[in-house]
């Protein structure tokens, strides 16, 4: 039986261990071989199951609930779902280990003190067998299949007991389901007759399909859903009730549908019924400055009548007073006056609101205007938009020790922010970040300072600059612009550089899952000068690093989309997607091809030639990017999440080698955790003479999966498994190992496990990650698996410390 479980004793396991430790164990590798030789296993072994006696507590008679499984003769029915309906679940386990429940028996039950009172909060309390629960849970699993169509389903619930604890099965016999042999509609109101109908061809019940009481509640939310968004107001899903008759055909039920007549109170206090109306919106106000509800209600109306202004047919009270124009508040208005009532532009005028990222509330309000006669067909709705804003300005200053590699620094970022810079809704953001950290000399005896400073500021327009700036457009597709600029100066051991970045780009939503982005331009340019002459020694006829340390000019033009189907609302498992398309240097190459000029001659090749934009050397290469993660849900705390991720970039034309901005790295708190920052790879080549980490590629290629557990109080906990490499795509690269072979690559892989903890403050997660080198790919062949040929060492071990999730 697995450990986890607790089935042995202590001295069954000291025995298993002392056998082990005795016998030649010849088969069992380095790490396992060493810890028998030194006797550490059975040490382990008890240390482990030492807190594995989870029944300990219990009193006499009763039993721990160790597990309620359910064992079915149908594999139609979702078990998952199933286990909800279970009204005692057993104690949580992470990876087989009831975690909680040994926090809980940590604490000594005659002792109060803040120690044991700690142990008792953080932990978990057992959960002592109840057969009178046991009983219920079966009657709830029974109706549950009931309104799954199993009407004759029985469920029974078995007991085992070993020791002091209990096993649960529930054992369910389904039978056969009852299927819908007909379906039809009984609409009382002949208005709704022409809509209901037309909509048949996307009801969620057909003929044919098993019986299935979520079903039918989603077919009355979804037909509620869909006359609202019509312009029936008032219509409600209580208008809608079936009718079932299961006396025909054996198995089988015969469904009608029926919608009921309006129903409302007259003068007289009478409730009478006749057809739905349909509402139009009459008109529609907007109170954007926050200050309406402070006043009173004359106040209020006074206001209204003196100071307004109408935009795009809507009504701006106080525009003055108003923080964001009306212009792009109308903009993210989806409600129109003079149209029919719809639920959905409501909900979309919610999000869009909300996403101009201004207003700290939005409440939508209608008031029906007087029915001008008894069940008019058409009536009116006078709404009202009440927008809160928010704080517009806001600055931090951080300070902030690193160790990278054992190298000491310091580091200070100044943050500003102004939300709606232009009352436009334009972000408008500046940061500013000196540095300074102390690297060994790579090629001389001694210590140097590196020094970075580094200034970004950028700015997101909530519509298209150019060419398109049609309402309309803005309101389906939610476009936006963004112009960012970014300056760092950068004195690293080696050499001196600086990077100055400028983007143009669009952005805009295809719908709710799929978001698209272009950047039709983003300049960069490099300088490196103050080369440490040393180290320029030591890359002196290679090519390929040469070309690396070279001033450079990048012109690229890039197109990203991203898939997201994350239910911000309910705990599901989504997917995300993310490709991204670059390509650099063409038009300027076509451009100097076409008008004769013949280009520098390359040093190290001069039989090439390249071409200069201001006396820089421009880069051509294409580069694309797959990023691929499922989030799987396994219970409403803890979540399995896979990644796959690959990159490749060809440089070609004017460019021998990639820039180095643009190439791709392994290592650090979002990549394979068990390595510090570019410090792996590329391949299986091992820089020994570098002390700086600065190791690229042009191919990447990583698969990651981390399990994410609930721990208590804000604190997660996490496991994974990272694994992947970076290699270099042409073979003039010198460095040894470092070239992507198709028949070889998999032996080049890298793999890092290790567990981490996260510190969920809702509006930012502080996470710890430690990873252990499982996989060496730059140790020579058989030494690769670390763990089986040597004990761990601090060498073989990362620490990322980083804000966010890693993927």
């Amino acid at each position: 039986m697995p450990v986890g479980f607790g089935y042995f004793r202590i001295a069954e396991v000291t025995y298993i261990c002392e056998l082990l430790k005795k016998t030649r164990p010849y088969f069992i590798p380095g790490l396992f071989r060493t810890f028998l030789r030194k006797g550490f296993f059975p040490v382990a072994c008890a240390l482990t199951l030492s807190g594995c006696f989870p029944a300990k507590y219990i009193p006499d008679g009763q039993y721990l609930l160790s597990e309620a499984r359910i064992k079915t003769d149908t594999r139609q029915l979702n078990k998952s779902e199933m286990q909800t309906y279970i009204r005692q679940r057993p104690n949580k386990r992470i990876l087989g280990f009831r975690f909680h429940l040994w926090l809980y028996n940590r604490s000594k039950p005659d002792k109060n003190n803040w120690i044991n009172r700690g142990f008792r909060q953080i932990g978990e309390a057992p959960v002592v067998f109840d057969d009178y629960q046991a009983n219920r849970s079966a009657e709830q699993l029974r109706l549950y299949l009931v309104n799954k169509g199993y009407f004759n389903a029985k469920v029974d619930h078995e007991v085992f007991y070993r020791k002091k604890e209990a096993f649960v099965t529930f054992n369910i016999n389904s039978g056969v389901p009852y299927r819908i042999r007909s379906f039809h509609y009984m609409i009382e109101d002949t208005v709704l007759i022409p809509y209901i109908i037309r909509d048949t061809i996307n009801s969620l019940v057909r003929p044919g399909m098993v019986y299935d009481v979520d079903a039918l509640q989603n077919e009355r939310l979804r037909i509620e859903s869909y006359l609202k968004n019509r312009g029936f107001y008032n219509f409600s899903k209580d208008y809608i009730w079936y009718a079932a008759d299961t006396s025909g055909v054996l198995r089988s039920v015969d469904l009608i549908l029926n919608v009921g007549k309006y129903a409302e109170i007259n003068s007289r206090g009478e409730v009478v019924q006749g057809s739905h109306p349909r509402y139009k919106v009459r008109n529609l106000m907007v109170y954007a400055s926050g200050r309406e509800k402070k006043m009173n209600d004359l106040a209020a109306l006074k206001l209204a009548r003196e100071d307004t202004a109408i935009y795009d047919g809507i009504r701006f009270v106080a525009p003055r007073l108003s923080p964001v124009k009306p212009r792009t508040i109308a903009s993210a208005i989806f409600i129109q006056p003079g149209q029919f009532y719809n639920q959905a532009s409501v909900t979309r005028t919610y999000q869009r609101l909300s996403s101009l990222k201004v207003f700290r509330f939005t409440d939508i309000q209608f008031e029906e205007e007087k029915a001008p006669a008894p069940f008019a067909l058409e009536r009116e709705l006078n709404g009202q938009i009440h927008l809160y804003p928010q704080e517009m300005q806001s600055y931090a200053l951080e300070a902030e020790g690193t160790n990278s590699s054992g190298n000491i620094g310091m580091a200070g970022n100044f943050y500003y922010e102004h939300k709606n810079l232009f009352r436009g809704a334009e972000q408008f953001n500046l940061r500013v970040k000196s540095a300074v950290e102390t690297y060994p000399r790579q090629f001389a005896s001694g210590f140097r300072n590196t020094i970075e400073f580094g200034v970004e500021s950028g700015i997101r327009i909530p519509r298209f600059l150019l060419p398109l700036r049609t309402a309309q457009f803005v309101r389906r597709y939610s476009p936006s612009t963004t112009l960012s600029f970014a300056y760092n100066y950068q004195r690293r051991p080696d050499y001196t550089r600086t990077i100055a970045n400028a983007t143009f780009g669009y952005t805009w939503q295809g719908n709710a899952f799929n978001t698209f982005i272009v950047n039709p331009v983003e300049l960069n340019a490099v300088k490196i000068f103050s080369i440490d002459p040393a180290f320029l020694q030591s890359i002196k006829g290679k090519p390929y690093l040469e070309n690396s340390y070279q001033d450079h000019f990048v012109l690229v033009s890039g197109l990203s989309f991203v898939f997201n189907n994350q239910n911000l609302r309910k705990k599901e498992d989504f997917v995300y997607f993310k490709t991204n398309l670059e390509s650099a240097g063409n038009l300027l190459a076509t451009y100097f091809s076409l008008s004769g000029e013949k280009g520098q001659p390359i040093s190290s090749d001069t039989s090439r030639r390249y071409y200069q934009i201001f006396g820089t050397q421009f880069s051509q290469f294409v580069r694309g990017e797959f990023d691929f993660r499922y989030n799987h849900l396994l219970n409403p705390t803890d979540w399995v999440v896979y990644r796959l991720y690959a990159g490749v970039g060809f440089p070609y034309g004017n460019s021998p080698t990639m820039p180095f901005e643009k190439k791709f790295f392994a290592g650090g708190a979002n990549s394979i955790r068990a390595w510090q920052v570019r410090t792996l790879g590329p391949g299986t080549y091992n820089d020994t003479i570098s002390r700086y980490p600065n190791s690229l590629g042009d191919i990447k290629l990583e698969a990651n999966v981390e399990y994410r557990f609930k721990l208590f109080w804000k604190l997660e906990g996490a496991f994974f498994a990272d694994a992947g490499n970076i290699w270099a795509i042409r073979s003039n690269d010198e460095r040894p190992g470092a070239v992507f072979k198709l028949n070889r690559f998999l032996s080049d892989v890298a793999v890092g496990t290790g567990m981490g903890f996260r510190f969920d403050f809702s509006f930012f997660i502080f996470r710890i990650d430690m990873g252990m080198k499982t996989r060496n790919p730059s140790l020579p062949r058989g030494e690769r698996w670390t763990f089986l040929n040597h004990i761990p060492e601090k060498k073989d071990f990362a620490l990322s410390i980083a804000i966010g999730y890693p993927f």
